[in-house]
């Protein structure tokens, strides 16, 4: 993706519905913290007692490892994605997307993630392509092939290790 040049659109949270975000025309892209080495506060932006796994994501964003990041999707599953989110939204660097997660399981709050989801779609079309149906559809099936593709690696003990997965 970076030769490429593909827009990236990172999220940190298993809530996060990737098929939306390829839907949209970027490349979904787990932000993962910033190395532990370097704890300089100068990029600190988060207090030092929020979650440390969401303060170094926060750092890793600010120094922009990834050049090709054009914006975020944080689900809004825990007070420290809340102030990740509160952080970087209204910056004119990056779009980022408040992702609201129902927290009972009721009809109601089907309803209400079903509009959470579609807002999702409609705010990422707006920065990319629109979401349609078709190409939700593509999308969906690209991450099932992906599944599949790992549960085999996973069922025959193939080895994930680092540089050598991206060869």
């Amino acid at each position: 993706y970076r030769r490429a040049r593909l827009d990236l659109v990172g999220w940190i949270c298993t809530y996060t519905p990737e098929e939306i975000i390829r839907a949209a025309g970027f490349i979904p892209y787990r932000l993962l913290p910033y190395s532990t080495e370097d704890n300089t506060a100068d990029t600190d932006l988060l207090p030092p007692a929020l979650c440390p796994y969401v303060r170094q994501v926060a750092r890793s964003i600010c120094r922009r490892n990834n050049e090709n990041l054009r914006g975020l999707v944080i689900a809004n599953s825990c007070s420290a994605a809340l102030h990740l989110y509160n952080t970087f939204a209204g910056k004119d660097e990056l779009f980022v997307h408040l992702l609201d997660l129902p927290r009972l399981q009721t009809a109601e709050a089907v309803d209400y993630f079903t509009a959470e989801l579609a807002r999702m779609a409609f705010v990422l079309g707006r920065e990319g392509q629109e979401v349609t149906f078709d190409r939700l559809r593509q999308a969906v099936e690209h991450c099932r092939e992906t599944e599949k593709l790992c549960l085999s690696c996973w069922e025959t003990n193939f080895i994930f290790q680092g540089e050598g997965l991206i060869q």
